[in-house]
């Protein structure tokens, strides 16, 4: 008698994508890899971005069994919903002030999923980021899931940690204690919703050792690395002249707009003493950058969402990527090497990644070095290809989409670990 595929439901806050937000990268991620694994159903909670049209949920629909949008409910509907559950009451009281967008996904957006889907049960849950853990908790009463899996991607409070100081270094003391405060939320809320879950998932080694350090995970925490769905190398025998620099990123986030910020008010200004005709091209959601009047500087394009990054990454000499802060596997810096782009990073850009300076790309750290090191990759063709073929061949062996997406399926049906 052939076995009968397990029904699972996928929760996600943010419409997964092949390409673009990270995220929904990660998030696109998952669905390819549950989709060998079973029935998929997939449930977008869009508290990290905004309500999907149809056409943004036509990947994801191609992929799915069946699909669903639930906008979280507010006020006292979602108040009510923390408060009337067992578990939801321990969660509030273990964390007190709950991070903003792990009080948007409540457990009334749990309800909402059980009834978007006609109050099917699932064999198997899979949420993507720690925040909407409670969205699981009405999918996770009995009869339970035989599965439950949580992919945190990266250490929240480590991330957030690192936001303080990036806000301390930047003179904004108020925002580096916000940043603070939310840290120990996330941590808290770790602790109160990952013993819910049979399987804890990160993006990155570094982020699974510190999660199971500080939560004791041992043997039910494990990484699956991230990779790129979109990208096709192309390693041009002569890279463009005058240099034509790119970063990729939701400028909204502060590592990332901190970045741009350097790169256009520095970093590019110095290339420019040497390259009069150098550019950069700033690509991602943009509210941010212009707030801070990226797009004015001399030999800037400031280019907000965009439906394909193709054209972008077959234009530049170099991806640069001066990260001061943040957490998990940069999957950016995978998409610039998938495209054959040579990459210039800081270790905090570089961080959680098997690479090395000189083999897969060129790290540097302060505004100077990354500027020469930019100008060295657009004066050297011969070192730009290495580093990009190198690059290539890194992630087709490391972060290769068939291998991981078979990984995570091994994830959803391989016997539990003991508890």
């Amino acid at each position: 008698m052939a076995s009968v595929a397990p029904r699972i439901l996928l929760l996600a806050p943010i419409t997964p994508a092949p390409t673009g937000n990270g995220l929904a990268m990660r998030a696109a991620l998952a669905v390819l890899g549950l989709a060998r694994a079973g029935e998929l159903s997939t449930a977008v909670v869009p508290v990290a971005g905004p309500r999907p049209s149809a056409e943004q949920l036509a990947w994801t629909a191609a992929r799915s069994a069946s699909v669903a949008v639930v906008d979280p409910p507010a006020g006292k509907a979602a108040v009510r919903s923390w408060l009337e559950r067992v578990d939801g009451r321990r969660i509030v009281t273990a964390v007190g002030d709950l991070p903003e967008r792990a009080r948007l996904a409540s457990p009334a957006a749990g309800e909402a999923v059980l009834e978007a889907f006609g109050g099917a049960r699932f064999d198997v849950v899979y949420v993507l980021r720690l925040y909407l853990a409670a969205v699981a908790l009405p999918l996770l009463d009995p009869p339970a899931p035989l599965r439950r899996l949580i992919d945190a991607d990266d250490d929240d409070a480590a991330t957030l940690e690192s936001i303080a100081r990036l806000h301390e270094l930047r003179g904004e003391r108020e925002a580096a204690e916000r940043a603070r405060r939310s840290a120990a939320a996330y941590d808290r809320l770790a602790s109160a919703v990952l013993p819910l879950f049979d399987r804890v998932i990160a993006a990155a080694p570094p982020d699974a050792s510190s999660l199971a350090r500080r939560h004791r995970l041992a043997e039910r925490i494990t990484t699956l690395p991230n990779v790129v769905v979109s990208g096709r190398p192309h390693h041009p025998a002569k890279f463009p002249s005058p240099a034509r620099l790119l970063f990729v990123g939701n400028l909204d986030y502060l590592p990332n707009l901190d970045a741009a910020e350097r790169l256009a008010t520095t970093i590019l200004p110095l290339i420019r003493n040497g390259d009069s005709e150098a550019r950069l091209d700033l690509v991602g959601s943009a509210r941010g950058a212009i707030l801070f009047g990226l797009g004015e500087k001399r030999g800037v394009s400031l280019h907000g969402t965009v439906p394909d990054l193709d054209s972008f990454y077959r234009q530049a000499t170099a991806v640069v990527a001066p990260l001061r802060a943040g957490g998990g596997s940069r999957i950016k810096l995978l998409e610039a090497f998938a495209y054959g782009v040579p990459v210039v990073a800081s270790p905090t850009a570089a961080a959680g990644l098997d690479v090395a300076h000189d083999r897969e790309l060129l790290l540097a750290e302060s505004d100077r070095e990354i500027a020469a090191a930019a100008s060295r990759l657009a004066g050297d063709p011969t070192l730009a290809h290495r580093l990009a073929t190198a690059a290539s061949a890194f992630v087709a062996a490391h972060h290769d989409m068939d291998r991981t997406s078979e990984r995570l399926r091994e994830l959803v049906t391989a016997k539990l670990p003991p508890s």
